[in-house]
């Protein structure tokens, strides 16, 4: 036989726990990771979820905005006839874009806050939190070694 080790790793609602990082997961595949030497503390918070939610919003304005602008152009092109560029045309493809960052910025839920040496990370749970949270909490706080401050915001 031989020697293969097992990595025993805790999933909540797209939060991931093994004994040496904390990561974020996008079905299964760990899409942002987080040495846990690096985090100072974990903390549940209630709020917006998005990383950075006013630049985003702001993104997804001016992505909205410019579409919005192109399309009612090519709208009048269409009935008026004239001149219509093709970035105009392009440009429309933006507003499914800046929609989705709106919609992204403005979400709200529970997220694990990790506070690292440098900086702060926010890692969104995909739902609610249901009755498996605290065992989720106690898993992760005995493989990770890590304190998760969370009755408060329960």
């Amino acid at each position: 036989m031989c020697g293969v080790t097992v990595l025993h790793t805790v999933d909540y609602r797209g939060v991931r726990f093994t004994a040496d990082r904390v990561a974020l997961l996008d079905r299964d595949r760990e899409v942002v990771v987080i040495p846990l030497d690096k985090v100072r503390a974990l903390t549940l918070r209630r709020g917006f979820t998005a990383e950075r939610p006013l630049p985003e919003a702001l993104l997804g304005l001016a992505c909205g905005g410019l579409a919005t602008l192109a399309l009612r152009r090519v709208v009048l092109w269409f009935m008026r006839g004239g001149i219509v560029w093709d970035i105009q045309i392009l440009l429309i493809l933006a507003l499914p874009v800046g929609i989705s960052l709106l919609r992204h910025a403005v979400s709200r839920g529970f997220y694990l806050l990790a506070e690292l040496n440098r900086g702060e990370r926010k890692l969104p749970f995909v739902g609610g939190l249901d009755q498996r949270f605290p065992d989720f909490v106690r898993q992760a706080e005995a493989l990770s070694r890590k304190t998760i401050d969370w009755r408060a915001s329960f």
